[in-house]
């Protein structure tokens, strides 16, 4: 929800991330996480880009975030430490450098390229496969369809559904325009997609995303892709599949100033 003057915006639970060590577990099999992870290089990855999306909504209004969780609780197996406390499961250097840069001040976010959770945002679309160049600025989108944003089925959690999406494929596109104060190397995706997805901007390909989540998150661009950008007229164009489950896709860009 947006922040409120008197109000402060407090994170009640994040995380979840799961590692059992085995011979450090409060039973051999059958542990559980919200998220599973096999080894401690790939978890450490996934808590410090959670950290880093910490960061950017305490540049909107955020006050303060609860960690799940310190120790790994009986099945449980979510902690930054065994649940005999003998195993550290993550990269402490790495995690302490994470928690370290939520001291500094927040930056300032603002949204470039809205999506739903920023109001109502029309794209074209299509549900068979439109052909080769599709993604492309000069591609002739006038027979797609219109509809809101987001895409998928009602229920998808972290969803702001704004066209229903049921089938196993959708491309998207739309034009926005880049002020010519922004530079584009500040520029992070804010995504929520159910599963993979490819964008695309002007017909350049700025992020791969595979698998799914669960909400809407902040995604920083590789450093080429601020050359796909331009002042003034662009194109975003999108493709999302989907095999099981539910199935979302929103897409939009903010900025982030330091």
């Amino acid at each position: 929800p947006p922040p409120e003057a008197k109000r402060a915006a407090v994170l009640g639970e994040f995380g979840g991330l799961g590692l059992p060590v085995r011979g450090h577990t409060w039973q051999d099999e059958k542990n559980w996480g919200y998220r599973s992870f096999t080894d401690a290089g790939a978890l450490t990855d996934a808590y410090v880009d959670l950290l880093r999306e910490l960061r950017l909504l305490a540049g909107q209004g955020l006050c303060a975030a609860v960690y799940t969780q310190t120790t790994d609780v009986e099945v449980e197996v979510n902690g930054l430490l065994t649940y005999d406390r003998a195993v550290e499961k993550m990269d402490r250097a790495r995690v302490r450098a994470a928690n370290l840069a939520l001291r500094r001040p927040p930056p300032k976010v603002d949204v470039v390229v809205p999506c739903a959770p920023h109001g109502h945002v029309t794209w074209r679309f299509v549900t068979e496969s439109p052909g080769d160049g599709w993604q492309r600025p000069e591609f002739d989108d006038a027979g797609w369809q219109e509809g809101p944003g987001g895409f998928g089925t009602r229920g998808t959690p972290g969803a702001r559904v704004g066209t229903e999406w049921r089938t196993g494929a959708l491309w998207l596109r739309r034009r926005f325009t880049l002020p010519a104060d922004v530079d584009p190397a500040t520029l992070w995706l804010v995504v929520h997609h159910d599963e993979d997805a490819v964008v695309c901007v002007n017909g350049v390909e700025v992020a791969r995303l595979p698998g799914y989540r669960t909400s809407y998150g902040f995604r920083p661009l590789p450093p080429e892709a601020a050359r796909a950008f331009r002042v003034g007229d662009n194109v975003l164009a999108v493709h999302c599949t989907q095999t099981a489950g539910g199935q979302f896709i929103d897409v939009g860009f903010v900025a982030v100033r330091e």
